[in-house]
């Protein structure tokens, strides 16, 4: 995870990075929403059914009834009930006439199922940046407690006696910083007398506080702070970029077009793009000439989420994107490319 919090393609776990590159289409993505009040097991299994449905209608429009069979019939030969009874968070899976996909989520998602030359990873690599790899120091007045997390689970390692720590400081001093050392993000978690405490100490480390007079946490409560302290930097991210916009464009390097973006993402020529994660713009890029097709909705086979055609295009040529709520993207822009 860059310390930007936008994600490139280095970022991204190689089962994941695969799915950038299918190995032929038509690509199909379908992603069903965590158990919650509103969607128990059976609902989430009916509408699984559905999109399933929805999945065979647009195949049949494009493509030929035997492809259409064949990919549904591959659907329901990984038994998917099975995955989606035995998991209460979300689901997404990925196929095609030689591929399929099945992941689990951290983050939920949408209801959501789309046919296109590619596979619709918007949903699934927002994610990334939602919890990168992190440190979570979790502070008492008897103990300092070190977990190391990413985006997928929390693992307590390590655990020091304050009594003993103070008993013999250099050793203690010397085993913690090992640990502090695996990343650059790193969460201190505890009282303030105790955080105060801890950095005079370890002075040489960049904590990002949080102050909590109640020590207690299970490693759900924790990794649920953790998460929400991302979205909170992300956020002020993302408006550190808004401030900077004025000398970029005195510098020609900000495009807010829809249709110049989709250019430069096929050039290359993107260094960071911002798109809103909550927005689809159904289409079709056409990239011999980097023109693109806008509909209303998803009208057949080919078309795609323009916003993350240019995502994907933008990491597989080497640049960054952070992916922000509408409300949360600059000017309220659907997309905005700062170029090289």
């Amino acid at each position: 995870m860059n310390s930007d919090y936008s994600i490139k393609l280095n970022d991204i776990d190689l089962s994941y990075r695969q799915l950038l590159t299918p190995l032929t289409s038509p690509c199909v993505s379908i992603y069903i929403p965590e158990k919650s009040l509103i969607f128990s097991d059976q609902d989430r299994k009916n509408l699984f059914r559905r999109l399933v449905g929805q999945t065979e209608a647009l195949l049949k429009r494009d493509f030929s009834i035997e492809t259409a069979n064949h990919i549904c019939n591959m659907i329901w030969e990984k038994n998917p009930y099975a995955k989606i009874s035995s998991q209460t968070q979300a689901q997404a899976f990925f196929l095609n006439l030689k591929e399929n996909f099945h992941f689990t989520l951290k983050e939920d998602v949408s209801p959501r199922v789309v046919v296109a030359e590619s596979f619709h990873l918007k949903p699934l690599f927002s994610a990334y940046q939602s919890t990168g790899p992190f440190l979570a120091i979790l502070l008492s007045s008897h103990s300092i407690n070190i977990y190391e997390g990413n985006r997928l689970s929390i693992e307590k390692k390590a655990s020091f006696d304050l009594i003993k720590f103070s008993s013999d400081l250099k050793k203690y001093e010397s085993d913690l910083s090992r640990h502090l050392l695996k990343t650059s993000t790193i969460f201190l978690i505890g009282p303030r007398v105790q955080q105060k405490i801890f950095k005079e100490h370890f002075l040489q480390f960049n904590c990002q506080e949080t102050a909590l007079e109640s020590t207690t946490l299970d490693q759900v409560s924790l990794y649920d702070l953790v998460k929400n302290s991302f979205k909170n930097r992300i956020q002020a991210f993302g408006n550190s970029i808004n401030k900077s916009l004025p000398l970029l464009r005195r510098q020609n390097k900000v495009l807010k077009d829809l249709k110049q973006i989709t250019q430069a993402a096929l050039q290359g020529k993107i260094k960071q793009l911002l798109i809103a994660k909550d927005e689809i713009i159904w289409g079709e890029i056409k990239k011999i000439n980097t023109s693109f097709i806008v509909n209303r909705h998803q009208a057949n086979g080919r078309d795609d989420d323009i916003l993350d055609d240019i995502a994907e295009e933008t990491l597989r040529q080497g640049g960054s994107v952070l992916y922000l709520k509408r409300h949360e993207m600059p000017e309220s822009s659907l997309a905005l490319a700062i170029i090289k």
